[in-house]
């Protein structure tokens, strides 16, 4: 059996487990309006309509945009660890993106998707002992930080976004540039933040396809 061959038998593997995984998952959050339920609490759709159609309204463009838009660095393995783990945007695609450049691998190949999984599974069991110390004695040890050094920790988020943006505009300046026009002509109009990516991932993707088919043509001709 090549390569190609054992990522095949590998992605078979990955979508059944994966499915299974994420629907015990979906399953699980949903036990607790489920004893509700069994206890005679009366839950009315009218209520239950009135506190979801906000979230719905505010993160459904999301719900579609990210799956696509981080599914490039992530690889299929990766989206669904990820999805299922959680802290994606500030925890698993930037450990996704360095395990692939420690590695020197490109994203989107079937070494690449490898190589993200086995980073996202070291990030997973890390984040839960990291998560269980600090459930211990986070509480001491955060009571016994300088007021300062607290404060850092509002710019986590910011940093690690930063880095990122350095890394992928280092790879693509023109993609970049792109897409940060797009980004400060949203900010310009006004675009609502609940649907600004929509207006940022998908026009960027359909550039990029555009330039690559151009590319593409130049090298033929």
């Amino acid at each position: 059996m090549d390569n190609h061959e054992s990522y095949a038998v590998f992605k078979r593997d990955v979508i059944r487990s994966g499915r299974i995984l994420l629907c015990i998952a979906m399953f699980c959050a949903l036990i607790p309006g489920i004893y509700l339920l069994t206890t005679g609490v009366e839950m009315p759709f009218s209520l239950f309509w009135q506190a979801f159609k906000p979230m719905l309204i505010a993160w459904f463009v999301v719900w579609c945009i990210e799956p696509i838009s981080y599914y490039p660095v992530l690889g299929l393995s990766g989206s669904f660890i990820s999805w299922l783990s959680g802290n994606i945007l500030n925890l698993r695609i930037p450990c996704s993106v360095l395990a692939q450049q420690v590695a020197e691998v490109e994203e989107g190949t079937e070494k690449g998707d490898v190589i993200s999984t086995i980073g996202l599974c070291v990030s997973v069991f890390v984040n839960l002992i990291v998560v269980f110390v600090f459930a211990l004695v986070g509480t001491q040890i955060l009571a016994a930080m300088p007021e300062h050094l607290k404060e850092a920790f509002n710019y986590m988020v910011p940093t690690i976004m930063g880095s990122m943006m350095v890394v992928f505009a280092v790879r693509d300046l023109k993609m970049a540039a792109i897409a940060f026009i797009l980004t400060f002509a949203c900010r310009w109009i006004g675009v609502s933040p609940s649907i600004e990516l929509l207006f940022i991932v998908f026009p960027t993707i359909f550039i990029a396809l555009l330039l690559y088919k151009f590319s593409k043509k130049n090298q033929e001709a």
